[in-house]
């Protein structure tokens, strides 16, 4: 369904249950019915602050979606009754005559919200520029080898949040804030993510561990990590993975476990309320 400049403003079904659901408009819109399609990819061409996306599926959900606005336009949402996949759609949405591929993408400070009725599952891109990017999942994990990138990160899930895949979901955040909630009991509440290098843990103004049991906060550096602020997590976990980890005196860990795994050097530690300390092939310098 092409708008061209015009907007798209869905009141009813659309049923494309085996096959993909494309949407381009300046503005996409959605005040009733829903969207039944295995891909769904919807892209804004809108340059106003008010010209995005925002669709909510009450009924059957895509397996997939991509969403975007190409333009600089509004904010981007998708709100879903069930699971969902964030990858990107392929091969559809002509531009040009060409057909083009997107990903989950906003531009010019626009944020960009998925809310899953069950478990959210990254597999690509996902990047609000430097808007807030803002993942939930209620009743389920949020979970995938793909990267969540943008000004702010916000991920809250009911269960687990980057745990049930063999690499963590990766996230990359801007000049805003990290923040981290989720509500499984033990290990099913876990939180394992991917870093950049240089990744510093004053980012992370929320780290919100609900349920029960104990739970383990690992953090997987593509390079150093550093512990810049207090981390207080009473008897749950603290695991960091990287080429580096440092720890200014000012800062301070309370955990009851710290495990640092295949890290060149731990300098400068201020360790408090600790458990137990495992360093594995680390050599520890102060």
């Amino acid at each position: 369904i092409f708008g061209g400049a015009a907007d798209i403003f869905l009141a009813g079904t659309i049923d494309a249950t085996g096959g993909t659901a494309w949407l381009q408009a300046a503005n996409i819109a959605q005040s009733a019915g829903t969207i039944k399609a295995d891909n769904l990819g919807a892209r804004s061409t809108g340059t106003t602050g008010t010209q995005g996306i925002s669709l909510t599926q009450s009924n059957q959900i895509a397996v997939k979606a991509a969403l975007t606005n190409t333009a600089g336009g509004g904010d981007v949402s998708l709100t879903t009754s069930g699971p969902l996949t964030l990858d990107s759609v392929t091969g559809v949405g002509p531009t040009g005559g060409v057909p083009a591929d997107i990903t989950s993408s906003t531009s010019n400070g626009a944020n960009l919200t998925v809310n899953a009725g069950g478990t959210l599952t990254v597999t690509s891109a996902v990047d609000a520029g430097t808007g807030t990017a803002s993942l939930k999942a209620t009743g389920g994990d949020i979970v995938g080898a793909g990267t969540v990138s943008g000004g702010s990160v916000t991920l809250n899930a009911d269960g687990a949040i980057g745990t049930s895949t063999a690499a963590p979901l990766n996230i990359t955040v801007g000049a805003g804030n990290v923040s981290l909630t989720t509500g499984g009991n033990g290990a099913a509440g876990n939180v394992e993510l991917g870093v950049a290098d240089g990744f510093a843990t004053s980012k992370i103004t929320t780290l919100s561990l609900g349920g029960t049991g104990t739970k383990t906060v690992e953090l997987v550096g593509a390079g150093s990590v550093t512990v810049d602020s207090a981390i207080s997590i009473g008897s749950n976990h603290l695991t960091v993975d990287g080429t580096g980890f440092s720890e200014p005196h000012t800062a301070g860990v309370n955990a009851g476990i710290i495990s640092i795994k295949s890290i060149a050097a731990f300098r400068g530690a201020a360790v408090h309320s600790v458990g137990t300390f495992l360093a594995g092939e680390i050599g520890r310098a102060h």
